[in-house]
């Protein structure tokens, strides 16, 4: 699955990056995440031990695609993209019509939104700082109904810096995003979530409330390919299967001539049609496995949601 992060310079993106490889990096104990790539996983884990000596990493405007897999006791469940989106819409007070396509195209080939607000910003009495978001809510609100012609898609709404404002603060730059929540609350499949977020090195498990809700919601689309995945192998199955007493008999002797020319040389033996049936019958029953896996998963992460809401650690939209 695509999971795509949007948010503007400074906005604190790179620092819940930081936190969430922290907390989940690599872990084979509950649920983690594992950097696919070797350069990734160094400059994540760099980033991550600067975070528990209180050194926030340097952010970017460079455009990113981190390959991760999601992991339940170190075993792979899943794996999914989380798109770092640095586009023109967020350096450019009038960007163009480019500008806007690419971000919307990102925007549909997304299985999930994360939007960063920077916290400091939104507690601040002056308006000045509630127009950068403009060209961004606008985008969302125009991809909204073709987001709702998706499917299940999940849009968390993250506040960070929370920690370096005064308790009580109000978000004034938040009312910007209120009629953008009305829409959200009316879709029949956009969900929205909002999460209050400070990243420092005692406090670093917030990254993990946003990725579990998307992750929930974006695991019914993978679960819908995998079960596509199962039906081609049930397919490739029936396809070479022996369809009778005779077939079977000539597959077979095709079989052992096989095994018997590797024995003289390995390169001589070929794939027959029982071994193309027993494949996909392991792809099958390997399917089968993993949907189970990933139905429990999600079950699980359900229910995290709900004491997550009973806590007042999310809200949802």
């Amino acid at each position: 699955m695509n999971i795509l992060m949007v948010g503007h310079s400074r906005s604190g993106k790179t620092s819940f990056m930081a936190g969430m490889y922290r907390y989940l990096g690599e872990s084979t104990d509950g649920y983690g995440i594992v950097a696919k790539k070797t350069q990734q996983k160094t400059n994540l884990q760099k980033m991550a031990n600067g975070l528990a000596r209180n050194q926030y990493p340097a952010g970017t405007d460079v455009q990113q695609m981190y390959n991760f897999g999601f992991t339940v006791n170190g075993e792979e469940i899943m794996p999914f993209n989380w798109m770092d989106y640095r586009g023109g819409i967020l350096l450019s007070d009038d960007p163009d019509d480019s500008d806007m396509n690419t971000f919307l195209k990102s925007l549909r080939s997304a299985d999930a939104l994360v939007v960063f607000l920077d916290g400091v910003k939104l507690a601040e009495p002056s308006a000045k700082w509630s127009m950068e978001y403009e060209i961004l809510l606008s985008c969302i609100e125009s991809s909204l109904e073709a987001l709702d012609k998706k499917g299940t898609f999940h849009i968390s709404f993250v506040i960070t810096k929370c920690d370096l404002i005064p308790e009580g603060a109000h978000f004034h730059g938040l009312e910007r995003f209120y009629t953008l929540f009305d829409q959200i609350a009316a879709s029949k499949h956009v969900t929205g979530m909002l999460l209050h977020s400070a990243i420092n090195s005692e406090f670093y498990f917030t990254p993990f409330l946003s990725l579990a809700f998307s992750i929930y919601g974006g695991t019914p689309i993978y679960i819908q390919k995998r079960l596509n995945a199962m039906k081609a192998a049930e397919k490739r199955h029936e396809k070479h299967r022996a369809d009778s007493l005779v077939g079977g008999f000539f597959k077979g002797l095709e079989h052992v001539a096989s095994r018997v020319a590797g024995v003289f040389d390995e390169s001589w033996q070929w794939e027959t049609e029982f071994d193309k049936a027993d494949k996909a019958e392991m792809d099958f029953n390997r399917e089968a496995q993993n949907l189970e896996k990933l139905q429990l998963v999600r079950e699980d992460l359900e229910e995290k949601l709900k004491q997550w809401i009973k806590d007042n650690l999310i809200i949802i939209i």
